[in-house]
């Protein structure tokens, strides 16, 4: 009876010993799983996060973009009605006043309406180039190469400064669109500007590289610097604007009586 005793407690035990473990293997693989569960719910709910932060980003640098694009699209109406008025306006009431002034002349032989006549020529071309520059269809059609040609000629012939741009490759504008030329066009325009009214300098040079999928442009001069007004002035602010809706940057390096090194990069798309 006691070996049988002995042997009943001993079953008892391992019995005991059994429940225990198949009870305590359980909980502990459930509190792993839970650990397991929360700590990916944890990276889960971070990257949920991230992407949040990413999407609203990319949502406001599109609203901006949006803003932009619809301001400068308000400019290119405003320029091209002011192109309009100049060219059919002013211009047309030139050419009729020169007209007549021939007609006059043609008599008379005075060499000073001569004089005049030559000078409202002159006039009547300078206000034509005027409204061309102003118009958004100046650049449709027309071989981009030639036009910063053109544009240095023009710059050259004022006399106020040395110009040389440098276009590589020379195809570098083949299969880009109009809205594109016609951004950085005018923002070739407003650093020629900024240069000619507000740097005081002797030379400029532009140079325009085209990359595999980016636009290299690089603007240097021996111009007195960028000051904090020409830092925060509005034709920075248009130049930053209109590289902004073509989803580029610019880098500008500036020291008092030392010139300036702008840098700009755009997408090709």
């Amino acid at each position: 009876m006691l070996s049988k005793e002995k042997t009943i407690e001993r079953t008892k035990r391992q019995i005991v010993i059994s429940l225990g473990i198949s009870l305590i293997v359980p909980l502990l693989l459930l509190t792993l799983f839970y650990r397991k569960k929360n700590k990916l719910q944890k990276v889960i709910n971070e990257k949920e996060h991230e992407l949040f932060v990413q999407e609203r980003i990319k949502l406001e640098n599109e609203q901006e973009i949006e803003r932009v694009l619809g301001m400068l699209e308000g400019q290119a109406i405003e320029r091209d009605r002011i192109a309009g008025e100049i060219h059919d306006g002013v211009g047309g009431d030139l050419a009729g006043i020169k007209l007549n002034l021939s007609k006059i002349n043609a008599s008379l032989h005075n060499e000073q309406i001569d004089g005049v006549i030559q000078r409202l020529t002159g006039l009547f071309q300078e206000l034509r180039s005027i409204s061309h520059n102003l118009s958004s269809h100046f650049l449709k059609d027309r071989d981009f190469y030639v036009v910063l040609a053109e544009l240095e000629q023009e710059y050259r012939a004022r006399n106020e400064f040395a110009l040389e741009i440098v276009v590589y490759p020379r195809e570098a504008f083949k299969e880009v669109s109009e809205t594109f030329k016609h951004q950085l066009y005018r923002i070739i325009q407003e650093l020629l500007t900024n240069a000619s009214k507000h740097a005081k300098a002797q030379k400029v040079g532009l140079n325009i590289t085209r990359h595999d999928d980016f636009f290299n442009i690089i603007v240097e001069d021996d111009s007195i610097g960028f000051g904090q007004i020409q830092h925060s002035g509005i034709g920075l602010k248009n130049i930053r604007d209109r590289i902004k809706s073509l989803q580029g940057t610019i880098s500008i390096e500036s020291q008092p009586n030392n010139g300036s090194f702008i840098t700009i990069d755009i997408p090709c798309k």
